[in-house]
């Protein structure tokens, strides 16, 4: 092996683009990024964009990969090497769209899933989200919220993260804050509250699943004393505009499929309208049609 100093590397570094026939030529390759070596039949993921057609890592989703093809004479050693002169310390401040592009690949299962990825994509998250990134707060705060394959859940760092400025006006995060401390009502007496809040927040969004968790606070007395014939109302009158969105394909299918159970439930035990068993059981089959449809 040549010393450091003396290797080509933005030579080396090159044929980690527009690869495709060295990839397919190749019987190994080797990712500076997860610094594996691995078989290139393994190779299934690619990328193209303006520079080509790119292989990415089977095993860390990067486009990071070079093929024996290339001539280039790879090992553990240098892989590391280039790792640290491509992907160091500063990768996460010069290259913030490169960590949100690893994060949506984990998150979409495009990564394999093992702990020194995992934790590769928490620091991603952690990263952006501390510079205010709303999108990586909201990831970090669900994954401490929910837990990964392999770092625990931390209601501490969820609900810190949940709380940030950069998601007070996210009906989204909104939601899953207010879940949260619906999950946690026995830790804090004023959770009850915070998550009726959070739901009416997210309410006057405009956000239809708001509505849903605030009509749920009404008839639960969540926060608010119960009045179930103010959550049915919700409901109700949510109800066609979730079906609107619905049949657009402009909103969710498991918000209709709420909405259709809700009502279903409301109209089966007489919860804020009367008992009409025939028409729950017209919700009850609407809450699956989701499931049909594509």
């Amino acid at each position: 092996m040549e010393k450091h100093e003396d290797i080509p590397f933005d030579e080396y570094r090159s044929h980690a683009v527009n690869n495709e026939f060295e990839i397919v030529s190749s019987k190994k390759c080797g990712c500076f990024f997860c610094r594996s070596i691995f078989d290139a039949r393994k190779v299934s993921d690619w990328i193209t964009d303006e520079r080509g057609t790119s292989a990415l890592c089977p095993e860390c989703g990067m486009d990071a990969v070079i093929g024996d093809a290339s001539g280039v004479p790879f090992d553990k050693p240098l892989l590391k090497t280039m790792n640290l002169l491509y992907y160091g310390s500063d990768y996460m401040e010069n290259n913030p769209d490169g960590c949100r592009v690893y994060c949506q690949r984990y998150l979409a299962g495009d990564i394999t899933h093992k702990p020194s990825n995992e934790a590769l994509f928490l620091r991603y998250a952690t990263s952006l989200a501390d510079k205010g990134d709303p999108v990586a707060c909201l990831i970090a705060a669900r994954f401490y919220d929910q837990g990964g394959d392999y770092i625990p859940s931390d209601p501490t760092k969820a609900l810190y993260y949940y709380k940030q400025p950069c998601l007070k006006s996210n009906s989204e995060a909104l939601i899953q804050l207010g879940n949260f401390y619906e999950r946690h009502l026995e830790e804090d007496a004023n959770y009850a509250n915070e998550a009726y809040r959070c739901y009416s927040l997210s309410s006057g969004l405009g956000d239809l699943a708001g509505v849903y968790r605030l009509a749920l606070a009404y008839i639960n007395g969540i926060g608010v004393p119960a009045d179930e014939s103010i959550g049915y109302s919700l409901l109700e009158n949510g109800f066609m505009d979730v079906l609107d969105e619905f049949i657009d394909q402009n909103g969710s299918k498991s918000t209709f499929a709420f909405y259709c159970y809700g009502i279903g439930k409301c109209w089966q035990y007489g919860i804020g309208t009367e008992k009409d068993e025939l028409n729950a059981v017209r919700f009850y089959l609407l809450s699956y049609l989701p499931e049909t449809t594509g």
